[in-house]
């Protein structure tokens, strides 16, 4: 299905709470499962590749997440996970996330990593932002013999609401309810 034409130049901000409802409404009848598609593993192969190889216990969120269940088709810029240890990594990189109001207080940072799928790859740096697990819910997939988590939806869309000021994640949340016709 193709994905619709948004000019975000013209729009005018609202803050997507009936248009949650109504997601969450379809959700509870069964109209609608989120399932992560096929052809979303294969576009982003090489990111599982890297969270499988060093976050296998975590919890994938934000717009990989998204678009690992088709909500959205975007490329994107750094990887979101859940962890529970936030002492895990001794330093953190903080920067503005887009919620200038600091909307995301369990943001702890982000770090940059680079990984090799094998000898002959050429090297790819991932900016990985972290956020402390606070009971997130998720839903798991198989990926090269191995469970991955990815929070569940309507979580990231409720983050996505709370920031939806910033360009991109209004247009991922207009691009997300148009796709189910709310």
């Amino acid at each position: 299905m193709p994905l619709p034409v948004i000019n975000i130049y013209a729009r005018n901000y609202k803050d997507f709470t009936s248009e949650l409802r109504e997601l969450k409404l379809k959700m509870i009848s069964g109209e609608v499962n989120f399932e992560i598609s096929k052809d979303s593993i294969k576009k982003f192969n090489t990111e599982l590749k890297f969270i499988k190889k060093n976050f296998t216990n975590d919890i994938i969120s934000g717009s990989i997440a998204l678009n690992l269940f088709g909500l959205i088709n975007r490329d994107i810029s750094d990887i979101d996970i859940l962890i529970k240890d936030e002492s895990r990594y001794s330093r953190y990189n903080n920067h503005n996330y887009g919620d200038g109001e600091k909307l995301t207080p369990n943001r702890l940072g982000f770090i940059k990593f680079d990984y090799r799928k094998n000898f002959f790859s050429f090297k790819k740096t991932y900016e990985v932002d972290f956020f402390k697990d606070v009971g997130s819910t998720f839903i798991e997939f198989e990926f090269e013999g191995i469970k991955l988590k990815v929070q569940h939806p309507i979580e990231v869309i409720s983050q996505k609401i709370s920031m939806s000021k910033h360009h991109k994640h209004w247009r991922d949340l207009e691009i997300i309810f148009a796709n189910f016709d709310i």
